[in-house]
């Protein structure tokens, strides 16, 4: 249109298209729409979200199949998603007076220790995790009765969703499962969706993949694996050229190449003396290991695919750069960088996706990380000596989280060590600090009585 019907509104409107949405059967339940990209939905991609992968540099292929060859990725994978498996993941119910208690009875804490038919709680977020360590992205998919209550947890692989949003802004997911559907589309309210963050993939729609992330690192270790492979197999001395002077027809330079492999080419004839006859002459050609700095560069790649997944390289057993004093800080910071950023991202995403908002301010989600010491008896009983010492726990509770039955006598009674008081009473007097044994309240009878 000219800019004078603009001006004057004889401008007609461009024509709208019309715009399928699915039908809501219910305010959080499946849809059915077989094609959301006919339904005039915009689909959402992204960087190494699937497929074959791509090439790096060294020319290997790099996907979260292929790079699971390299030990260093598959090690990390494992660490993580094995580590966060591990931990309880309970619902709590916040107290009046302050603090929170394990709601036994709620469902969502039956569900986490039974997701579905076939896993157990380990092994459903043993994939949940390596899923989003892998792909950048993991789906869950939540299978609600007809309250909606939240009964059973799909987990999806991610090359069977497809993620799109609706005109009216409004994610959904396109997934084949066949405990969901094929080619069911289910609405964001049931699916829990963990990703991993990154400005360029979506507006925070989606997660971006590790392993395409750090697609050099991990080509280069394969590279260099692959390499000492080749190395082996066709021998690390005797590689080179086999010259003469005289000249030699096609079917006896055929005949000596294979002859040469057959005698000295593999790991078994490492170390034989060659015979050469005729006036051959070998020249070695080949680069070897100590100019390659093979090792070294092999030794390199772990820390740099540690970097990826912010993995202390002692984690997956390269203590090359570990001590006595540093040790146990880096094992705190794999807490802290590593797994903690996970877990608190699964703790808000299945706040905001299993409770039902009346639920949320009475409610909370969380692993229990004290599980990580179930193997450190010593740290563990040290902890337990400092809570009662200074009286925050009491020898009942201690059992009580070491599994064992509270059953000692007196064993409720919270312990305060002599030399400590409320705040400005004076040394001796236990007014400020009331005991909770009401046999020891009671006045002692006075010597001059009797």
């Amino acid at each position: 249109m000219s800019l004078l019907s603009r001006i004057l509104g004889t401008e007609r409107p461009m024509p709208v298209m019309p715009r399928a949405e699915p039908v809501i059967t219910t305010k959080a339940g499946m849809f059915t729409a077989t094609d959301p990209g006919a339904a005039g939905w915009s689909g959402i991609g992204g960087i190494g979200l699937g497929g074959l992968g791509l090439l790096s540099n060294t020319g290997q292929p790099v996907n979260h199949l292929t790079a699971l060859q390299a030990t260093a990725v598959y090690a990390c994978v494992k660490c993580l998603s094995e580590d966060v498996a591990k931990l309880p993941l309970v619902i709590r119910r916040r107290l009046r007076g302050g603090g929170y208690k394990t709601d036994t009875d709620h469902p969502l804490n039956r569900l986490f220790r039974t997701p579905n038919a076939w896993q157990t709680s380990f092994s459903f977020w043993a994939f949940v995790v390596s899923a989003l360590a892998l792909r950048g992205n993991s789906y869950i998919v939540i299978l609600r009765d007809l309250g909606g209550v939240p009964r059973r947890l799909i987990p999806i692989n991610p090359d069977q969703v497809s993620v799109f949003v609706s005109p009216a802004g409004s994610l959904f997911y396109h997934v084949s499962h066949p405990l969901v559907g094929d080619g069911v589309t289910v609405h964001s309210d049931d699916m829990v969706h963990l990703r991993n963050p990154h400005a360029m993939m979506g507006n925070g729609v989606m997660g971006m993949s590790p392993i395409m992330a750090g697609q050099e690192a991990i080509g280069l270790s394969l590279a260099t694996q692959q390499h000492g492979g080749t190395l082996f197999r066709q021998g690390a001395q005797l590689s080179g050229v086999l010259h003469t002077a005289g000249t030699l027809s096609p079917e006896a330079v055929q005949r000596v190449a294979q002859s040469w492999r057959d005698t000295y080419s593999g790991t078994q004839n490492v170390g034989r003396v060659a015979v050469l006859e005729q006036g051959l002459e070998f020249t070695p050609v080949a680069m070897d290991n100590e100019a390659a700095q093979y090792l070294g560069l092999r030794g390199f790649q772990v820390p740099e695919i540690c970097r990826i997944w912010r993995i202390p390289p002692h984690k997956i057993f390269d203590l090359s750069r570990s001590t006595f004093s540093n040790i146990e800080n880096m094992g705190q910071d794999y807490i802290n960088d590593a797994l903690m950023p996970i877990c608190v991202q699964i703790e808000q995403q299945c706040e905001a996706d299993l409770l039902f908002e009346r639920e949320r301010d009475d409610y909370t989600i969380s692993f229990d990380f004290d599980a990580l010491l179930r193997g450190d008896t010593l740290t563990r009983y040290n902890a337990y000596a400092i809570a009662l010492t200074h009286g925050w726990m009491n020898r009942n509770s201690v059992r009580i989280a070491e599994n064992q039955t509270p059953d000692i006598p007196g064993g409720d009674t919270y312990l305060t060590q002599l030399n400590m008081g409320s705040s400005g009473t004076k040394p001796g007097d236990t007014r400020g600090a009331p005991n909770t044994n009401p046999a020891a309240a009671e006045p002692e009878p006075s010597e001059s009585a009797t």
